[in-house]
């Protein structure tokens, strides 16, 4: 067991003592002889560590067509759904699609919904 690991260990058990003790932190750590900063902090550590993960967004490449006009105009492509975002961009979704990824990406984008 890595070092880190151990550390990690004792401060989870020490925190589940402290939970179980009916003492305030800066009485248990008193008691334990531990320092009350070092306790706090490493007790966030420790709750961090069981806190599921939030996934990661998966995003995908979006490529756009290169042409030398710079004023070129993408049309709405048929059965879609229309989002304009705040700063003018344009989002189209196809109709068959699924629309809590679309939600997703609108808020990813710093829409309202």
């Amino acid at each position: 067991m890595s070092t880190k690991s151990k550390r990690l260990l004792y401060w989870s058990n020490l925190n589940a003592t402290w939970e179980s003790s009916g003492l305030s932190q800066q009485e248990f750590c008193k008691k334990e002889g531990v320092l009350y900063k070092q306790f706090v902090y490493w007790r966030g550590r420790v709750l961090n560590q069981n806190k599921p993960q939030a996934a990661k967004p998966r995003l995908l490449k979006v490529s756009m067509p290169t042409t030398p006009n710079d004023h070129q105009i993408i049309t709405e492509p048929p059965s879609s759904l229309e989002v304009v975002m705040p700063t003018g961009v344009k989002l189209y979704v196809k109709a068959a699609s699924d629309i809590s990824n679309a939600a997703a990406l609108i808020k990813l984008l710093g829409g309202e919904l």
